[in-house]
């Protein structure tokens, strides 16, 4: 029986010079995307698909970790299929945002499988490597390659549910594995519903001339009930919690994109989005926009693929190429009704994203038919050669060139793209790691802030005023405000949040980021117990209470000045620690060696492994302390075991406390 089975699956991909070169593509593209993925995508873009990901999928994945499949919460917009994987990927991995990396890759494997194995059943093996390898290197597709979020999930399902219904014979258990891949593209993105009418669409091509009619029926019976049994749970349960058998919230999504488009994307969602109750009070909102703005997606969705799908001056030999498969379907007989399935199905989604505006990444399915688009048109081109050496040698130096040039186009892209990333965000939030876990609330703009952190993330609140944030953040029981400039470009009002020097009543400025043009800043809800300075938490590890009042004395003068602890740091056990600390200037020294220390114009915190030796050690730490600056939480470890926490009153004690106008 195994052997059985390789022998099938090779003989899908097949066993000449073009497949192993698809299949050595494959290992490197593999190798590739993961390596990128490890070392220069560390979190993304803060206002991009990432915050879908940490505010909806990963909190849904935690929910089924915990409490099994039925417990997922957040379903207004998202079926739950790609949250299932998530929480199952995460089982082999430390992390949701590395479960997710994995996720893209494998399904960016199979999408290329796929479409090799699509395109090689239309056409030949040659035209199926140049359409892959062409594919692969797109700037976009390799982004979603290892980029967190359902795109490119829904793109391997749905490109497999098309394989099977486009190259396979239509016998009964392929149309079934059909249909339970559509079924589970559409779990994975609502729009997967385009299948439907795609796959009938392929069963009645696939059932003329010759074959009756009832042969027809029962193959699209048999592919449409292994969809609806796939889907069914999730309705039920939509039914169960809900009501509505096909409860969802997407008509807000629509009702902005073709009513709203120009109103601020927090304002349509906090005052306008509120009025809609289903897709039928979108239409009757105003029909004609309605239908117009459909019209005008129809057009701009072809401009902006043309200029963004397509790799840069390809786009006329691509559109040749569009019009020359249309024709071939019509004028030639080999494979004809699988490439009408295919490019059935090519237009139906087409047709069904016209609801919506344009994103890239939405339109991901038709990618890999612009590839084929512009391999096919060389391909035609090149055979008007008359002579069949210079044909041969000019197809392979035609497919090699264009492969390069969109390679290079590609990976120029990614690498232009690493530079937008956020990467402050996993080092802020490893630092935030300290003192904060799942019982606190961050209020931010994203929710990757709050994720690397280990806080429960809170909405950023669209209020005009700073000082009613404050207020609206005491209300939720938020411990931490983060705000950076990226969020400020849609929220310019709350700069104060970033450049106000002076206090902000209600908060205590604990940390800043001033790296690479970027700022960034997280403030502490004040409490009771002032002054909320360094050691908040470990007032007992001053010596004596007339040396704490001296230490919050000299933390609130009147004009900068350097302050400075000395005293004991005991080690319970010999190892690696990373130590933390956060000030606008500082300098902590153990043994006399300067373990920890920040420029002023960059971090204002640092983390740095540090070999200890059981016992006692000496500890000095010196940092700025003035009304403007950074107020310190405390002085942190992660001890051998991992363990995250202030440095304990057990492990130290400060005996003397002085202050100056300069560092020693």
């Amino acid at each position: 029986m195994p052997g059985r089975i390789v022998k099938k699956i090779s003989s899908l991909f097949g066993t000449d010079a073009a497949t192993r070169l698809f299949l050595a593509f494959l290992v490197g593209f593999a190798v590739y995307v993961a390596w990128y993925a490890g070392v220069h995508y560390p979190v993304g873009k803060t206002r991009s698909v990432e915050n879908d990901f940490f505010i909806w999928y990963v909190d849904n994945a935690e929910h089924v970790a915990q409490g099994g499949l039925l417990a997922i919460e957040d379903y207004k917009f998202n079926p739950p299929l790609f949250s299932f994987a998530l929480a199952l990927a995460k089982l082999f991995v430390a992390d949701y945002f590395s479960a997710g990396k994995i996720i893209s890759i494998l399904s960016a494997l199979v999408v290329l499988g796929c479409v090799f194995i699509l395109v090689r059943k239309l056409f030949d093996s040659k035209v199926a490597l140049a359409t892959t390898a062409i594919l692969g290197f797109n700037k976009y597709f390799l982004l979603h390659s290892y980029y967190v979020g359902t795109d490119m999930m829904f793109l391997a399902l749905t490109c497999l549910s098309v394989t099977l219904l486009a190259t396979q014979r239509h016998n009964y258990p392929i149309l079934i594995c059909a249909g339970v891949a559509g079924g589970m593209a559409y779990l994975t993105r609502y729009n997967g519903v385009f299948l439907i009418p795609a796959g009938i669409v392929a069963l009645v091509l696939s059932s003329f001339p010759g074959v009756p009619w009832r042969l027809f029926i029962a193959r699209g019976f048999c592919f449409g009930l292994a969809f609806f049994f796939t889907i069914l749970p999730w309705h039920l349960f939509l039914l169960a919690r809900e009501g509505k058998f096909f409860y969802n919230k997407n008509h807000l999504n629509m009702a902005r994109d073709l009513l709203h488009l120009d109103e601020n994307k927090d304002y349509y969602w906090k005052f306008i989005a509120p009025k809609y109750d289903s897709i039928l009070d979108v239409f009757r909102h105003d029909p004609v926009k309605f239908f117009t703005s459909i019209a005008e997606n129809f057009f701009s969705h072809l401009g902006n693929h043309y200029n963004h799908l397509i790799p840069e001056y390809l786009g006329i030999p691509t559109a040749l190429g569009i019009l020359a498969l249309f024709w071939c379907v019509t004028k030639i007989e080999i494979n004809r009704r699988e490439r009408a399935t295919y490019l059935i199905s090519v237009l139906g989604y087409f047709l069904l994203m016209c609801l919506i505006k344009f994103e890239a990444r939405y339109f991901m399915y038709m990618v890999p038919f612009y590839c084929l688009a512009l391999v096919y048109f060389v391909q035609q081109a090149v055979s008007l050669i008359p002579w069949e050496r210079w044909r041969a040698a000019a197809t392979s130096a035609a497919f090699v060139g264009i492969t390069f040039y969109a390679g290079w186009i590609g990976v120029s892209y990614q690498w232009e793209y690493a530079r937008s990333c956020n990467t402050e965000i996993p080092k802020i939030g490893a630092f935030m790691s300290f003192m904060t876990d799942r019982s606190q609330r961050m209020l931010a703009r994203a929710g990757n802030i709050a994720y690397f952190s280990g806080a429960t993330f809170q909405y950023f609140p669209l209020i005009w005023e700073v000082n009613d944030v404050v207020e609206y953040a005491k209300s939720k029981d938020v411990d931490y405000i983060f705000f950076s400039a990226t969020e400020m470009q849609v929220r310019p009002f709350y700069e104060k949040f970033i450049y106000y020097e002076k206090h902000i009543p209600g908060l205590q400025k604990i940390l800043t980021w001033r790296q690479r043009r970027r700022y960034a800043t997280i403030y502490k809800l004040e409490s009771d117990d002032k002054p909320g300075a360094l050691m908040r938490f470990n007032r007992g590890n001053f010596e004596t209470p007339r040396l704490w009042e001296e230490f919050v004395k000299k933390t609130k003068p009147a004009q900068k000045k350097i302050v400075t602890l000395e005293g004991l740091l005991f080690v319970p056990e010999e190892g690696e620690y990373n130590l933390g600390f956060s000030a606008k200037r500082f300098k902590v020294r153990v043994d006399g060696d300067t373990v920890l220390k920040n420029p002023p114009s960059q971090t204002s915190f640092s983390i740095q492994p540090v070999k200890l030796a059981k016992g006692f050690h000496s500890i000095n730490l010196s940092f700025e302390a003035s009304a403007k600056s950074v107020l310190s939480p405390g002085l942190f470890w992660q001890t051998p075991d991992g363990k995250k926490s202030p440095i304990p009153r057990s492990s130290l004690i400060f005996t003397r406390v002085d202050s100056s106008t300069s560092f020693n």
